[in-house]
């Protein structure tokens, strides 16, 4: 139980499972992973809580939830079949969009539910995974041994089941051992894991998602990837300091990027269970991620010229940076340093720092850094040209705001004071007819107030 939750038993897509709810605004759905249950979310989901609508499920299979007996193919637990019941229970919930959460094996069945859901996930961020497809595709011998079982959970003729069977405390305890970088974090756990694990259809239908993963779930990221169909919503991709010894060893934001439009990430200084081992390093950066603008606008809207300006007018400075690094004296398209600490400053005073850190952040400030004898415009023209090759090292393609989202920006304030404040940013995005429909709709008295 998390504290702060009520429990309850919801049938939904023909599985009851086992549910705790806590809060209120967006919904967000927490999804765990092998060989835990919701329990994996005891740190964080109170805290979430006192901004969104919080439903953290054992998945089907997992915990106190259901455990169907597994179809020949293992299709009732490919993570199709399970993320479509996740929508299931979303709605039976009441929520009919939300934003999804989750790690390890519920990762995999988060990201499938954006794929094939896209009406109706708003935001997507992922634990210590890559896609599935990925996974396979790029196996080594470091995969082979590292992450074992994966092929020997998707063993058939019930071999798996019975060597798990004989002592599922063993099994449970050498795997969290062997993915922990600290395993005493999930010490307070560690009973609940293991009461749960000890049921034999537990055993028999996480060993299906596994053999769900090798065969199914891998040909759906395949078909999906030779498509060219990618998650539409934004998306925030989290790994830990041990992925790359399990996983193949490219960049994860490298291989998310073939899967999604809008992906961003970091990596956390944990082993596998990040939400048991190093909660604080996603606290704040996930909450702000979720929240995005919609979920503050009612509440506490931020200041819309810096939003516009750190968003937009740096964003567009940094992309006239990288096309015209020479162009050192034209200010009017490639700023100056000033402009750059004005949207450092901005985003300081926003929520969004944690996902700006990287993005924006981070480059203005080293910007302002090496240049200590600036004083202002007046002084250097030079504008950040200096910074064009930050620029290519941060935001090379993963630049924060797409000029779609930035147009989303737009919407959120007193358009003609943004206009005035980004009229080269506008111009730019009117000629290559971005939002150029949003803005028209939006151009009223200078007084207007924001919405």
């Amino acid at each position: 139980m998390i504290d702060g939750f009520a429990a309850a038993k919801v049938a939904a897509a023909r599985v009851t499972f086992s549910v705790h709810t806590a809060g209120g605004g967006p919904a967000v759905l927490l999804l765990h992973g092998y060989p835990q249950t919701h329990l994996i979310w005891r740190h964080l989901a109170p805290d979430w809580a006192q901004r969104f609508a919080v439903v953290v499920p054992d998945l089907k299979g997992y915990g106190a939830s259901d455990a169907p007996a597994p179809a020949p193919d293992s299709a009732n637990y490919a993570k199709r079949t399970m993320a479509a019941e996740c929508v299931a229970l979303m709605h039976e919930l009441g929520h009919e969009r939300f934003a999804v959460v989750g790690h390890d094996r519920g990762a995999r069945v988060a990201y499938r539910l954006a794929l094939d859901h896209p009406q109706t996930v708003t935001r997507l961020a992922t634990l210590d995974i890559i896609p599935t497809g990925a996974a396979w595709a790029g196996a080594t011998r470091a995969f082979a041994v590292n992450t074992f079982h994966w092929g020997f959970l998707a063993q058939g003729g019930g071999l798996p089941e019975r060597l798990i069977g004989a002592d599922p405390d063993l099994w449970l305890e050498y795997c969290c051992r062997k993915w922990a970088r600290d395993p005493s974090a999930l010490a307070d756990a560690l009973e609940a894991y293991k009461h749960a694990f000890r049921r034999p259809e537990v055993i028999a239908a996480t060993c299906a998602d596994y053999r769900a993963g090798a065969t199914l779930d891998d040909e759906h990221d395949r078909a999906d990837l030779a498509a060219g169909r990618k998650i539409a919503c934004p998306m925030l991709a989290v790994w830990s300091a041990t992925l790359r010894g399990r996983m193949p060893p490219d960049d994860p934001l490298d291989v998310w990027r073939q899967y999604a439009r809008d992906v961003r990430g970091f990596a956390a200084e944990s082993g596998h269970f990040i939400p048991e081992e190093a909660p604080d390093a996603i606290r704040a950066p996930f909450a702000e991620f979720l929240a995005g603008w919609s979920a503050r606008r009612d509440r506490d809207p931020p200041d819309q010229l810096q939003l516009a300006r750190a968003y937009g007018l740096h964003h567009h400075h940094l992309r006239r940076c990288r096309a015209h690094p020479r162009d050192r004296d034209d200010r009017a398209a490639v700023g100056n340093e000033d402009e750059v600490a004005g949207a450092a400053e901005a985003a300081r005073a926003l929520e969004h720092r944690a996902a700006l850190r990287v993005h924006v952040l981070r480059p203005a400030e080293e910007v302002v850094e090496r240049r200590p004898g600036f004083v202002g415009p007046e002084r250097d023209g030079g504008g950040i040209a200096a910074a064009a090759p930050l620029a290519r090292e941060h935001l090379r393609d993963r630049d924060l705001l797409p000029p779609e989202r930035f147009a989303e920006a737009l919407r959120f304030g007193t358009t003609r004071r943004i206009q005035v404040a980004l009229g080269p940013a506008i111009t730019e995005l009117e000629s290559r007819r971005i939002a150029g429909a949003r803005i028209g709709e939006r151009v009223t008295d200078e007084n207007d107030e924001a919405p």
